[in-house]
């Protein structure tokens, strides 16, 4: 098996892309999504900021994203590979602002995002190993079974991309296996 055999064909890029092409047209929607990808990145960046330092902090936090040519590049750029940035940011943000709430739709849905990365470039999944052992580090308070529970409901999220990528691929390719290049 070659290393190339190994990627998958990025459909975490492509397809938030292609559905918002399909409900606003070609440049709106790229447009659209751009912006979403935008405001969640600097709201999650800025409510964990201010939960664990100050408002300041927060809004520092969303100025330095917000004009940081490299996460514009990693945006703006539409290559599979950079949107990983920022899928990993609010997914961090989401399991740091989520350590005391009882609700696990937040957990499940940093999985999704986790899937996602690793859907833009499987090489994601290293970065998301080394976060899941800080997480896991940082929730060390939390009984030890609410912190297996919560990495099974990420490892779900993440499991959940890969069954949707099978039958959407299944669907529209008449091939299911979408790791094939």
């Amino acid at each position: 098996v070659c290393s190339s055999d190994l990627y998958s064909v990025r459909f975490g890029l492509i397809l938030p892309i292609l559905f918002f092409k399909n409900i606003f047209g070609f440049y709106y929607g790229y447009i659209i999504y751009v912006n979403i990808i935008y405001v969640t990145t600097g709201i999650s960046l800025y409510l964990l900021f201010r939960k664990y330092i100050n408002i300041y902090s927060g809004v520092i936090a969303v100025i330095i994203i917000t004009t940081s040519p490299v996460f514009a590049l990693a945006v703006l750029w539409t290559h599979p590979d950079a949107v990983i940035v920022p899928y990993l940011i609010i997914a961090i943000c989401i399991l740091l602002l989520n350590l005391e709430n009882k609700s696990l739709l937040p957990i499940l849905f940093s999985g999704i995002l986790f899937g996602m990365s690793a859907n833009s470039n499987i090489f994601a999944t290293s970065l998301i190993f080394v976060i899941t052992i800080g997480y896991i580090y940082v929730a060390r308070n939390l009984a030890l079974l609410k912190i297996i529970f919560r990495l099974l409901i990420i490892g779900i999220g993440f499991i959940s991309v890969y069954i949707f990528g099978f039958f959407y691929y299944k669907y529209c390719c008449n091939n299911g296996n979408f790791l094939e290049p």
